[in-house]
């Protein structure tokens, strides 16, 4: 591997700016010297006080270091210092034919150990998304409108080789958006994809100032979906100790789907669960590659409610955060109360409701659809189009644009007026309008299935 100042950057175990201090003054490191891969010499420190150290970088992806610094870090800006200088400086070391006499090898702990690890993992997850957004801005200057199909196919070549650099959900992510140049209609698509563009934008550069900040010693963000969206595999283990995980969740599954993503040579099975404990609305995403064709077997529909003994919650900002479970839940079908439960945790403040779906829809790093219950008086037509309304308010109903749903409305329509009850929408920003689509209708008598 070529030495660099990011390979010595994704070493430091905090700060890299006192490093390059050092590395550049030309009064603090002195007595520079080369053995093979071993550099020694000494790194002036506070008052008086003269260090002694060496760096044996032979194995560049866990790289020793010993320096008489009293610094719990491994390795410390002293360490960093001398590697710095050696990159900037090379011909300011002396060739030894010995190592120092303070050279004394060992073998790096563990913890050192996955720590460079992923160190060395995020600086390539940086140079991933480097190129991703260099990608983006190219598209940009060519102009979106003048995008044709052989462009399609270089770009699309170019996403691939992003499978290098672990960020699985970013390029799925550009895969998805190119796709869209195919599937969306001529009359809006420019607009539409030039959203798609400028979130995606701001996604990656997120991205990027977050992984920067992991370099330098920040912790993991367990609050929003930003590795999610990076595309981290999250293990049970670790989403049990950041505690998101549920005793006892007793859930209903509100709608299912299967999604046939094209672009990721994938089928997704998809279900949208009431819990009965907190009234929040979950997603389960169940991903069936083409590759593995019989060897997954599809998700079903679920007409009885599950009591889960430890529910698995992935770190979200989402209204329907991501769940899991491992452990086989007890079912049991659902009882006439229990439709009056579900219309109890329906929203009837629109406006309150709408507003904070907006707020997750304007955040790149979210799904661009989301998914709540919505209470309301009357269904009906209104100027020719399908709304319900509630006292005054009225809202126009379009049908599903992601995930897979099919068309609703025409099912919805069938079905005739309705008393009041309450209904699952999804809630999709196109063209900076809001557009509420049906899923399922929930009465005070049971489910109806929409899709």
């Amino acid at each position: 591997m070529e030495l660099s100042a990011a390979w010595v950057q994704s070493l430091a175990p905090d700060t890299f700016a006192n490093a390059q201090k050092l590395a550049m003054s030309n009064a603090a490191l002195s007595d520079l010297h080369i053995h093979q891969t071993i550099l020694s010499g000494q790194c002036a420190g506070n008052g008086n006080k003269i260090y002694r150290l060496w760096v044996d970088f032979s194995n560049s992806a866990m790289p020793l270091s010993k320096c008489s610094c009293p610094s719990r870090k491994k390795p410390c800006k002293h360490a960093l210092a001398l590697l710095l200088a050696y990159i900037y400086t090379p011909h300011h070391f002396t060739t030894s034919a010995t190592p120092p006499e303070y050279f004394t090898p060992r073998k790096p702990s563990k913890k050192t150990a996955l720590r460079t690890d992923n160190n060395k993992k995020m600086v390539q997850q940086l140079d991933g998304i480097t190129q991703a957004l260099t990608l983006l801005e190219a598209m940009a200057k060519q102009g979106l409108a003048s995008i044709d199909g052989k462009s399609l196919s270089h770009y699309t070549a170019q996403i691939r080789l992003l499978g290098d650099f672990y960020i699985p959900g970013i390029q799925q992510s550009l895969l998805t958006m190119l796709d869209n140049f195919l599937i969306i209609d001529t009359e809006i698509m420019h607009v539409t994809l030039h959203e798609n563009v400028s979130r995606l934008h701001a996604a990656l550069c997120r991205c990027q100032r977050y992984l920067q900040d992991r370099l330098q010693g920040k912790a993991r963000d367990t609050a929003s979906d930003i590795e999610s969206f990076i595309g981290t595999a999250w293990q049970l283990s670790e989403l049990k100790t950041f505690g998101l995980t549920m005793t006892d969740a007793k859930l209903i599954q509100l709608a299912f789907t299967v999604y046939d993503n094209e672009p990721l040579l994938r089928y997704e099975d998809i279900g949208l669960w009431l819990s009965l404990n907190d009234g929040i609305i979950y997603t389960t995403r169940h991903v069936r590659p083409y590759t593995a064709g019989t060897h997954l077997h599809a998700e079903d529909s679920i007409e009885t409610i599950l009591t889960i003994p430890t529910l698995y919650r992935y770190p979200s900002e989402n209204l329907n955060p991501r769940i899991r479970w491992e452990s086989a839940p007890h079912a049991q079908l659902p009882t006439t109360d229990v439709w009056s439960t579900i219309m109890s945790h329906a929203q009837s403040d629109w406006k309150s409701a709408l507003h904070t779906a907006r707020k997750q829809l304007i955040n790149p790093l979210c799904h661009n659809a989301c998914y709540i219950l919505l209470t309301f008086d009357a269904l009906g037509h209104v100027d020719g189009n399908l709304a319900i309304r509630q006292n005054e308010s009225c809202i126009t109903l379009h049908s599903p644009l992601y995930d897979g749903f099919p068309p609703t409305i025409p099912t919805l329509t069938a079905l005739g007026s309705q008393p009041k009850s309450c209904m699952l929408v999804q809630i999709t920003c196109r063209n900076h309008t809001l557009q509420i689509a049906p899923i399922s209708l929930i009465t005070r008598t049971g489910l109806i299935h929409l899709q």
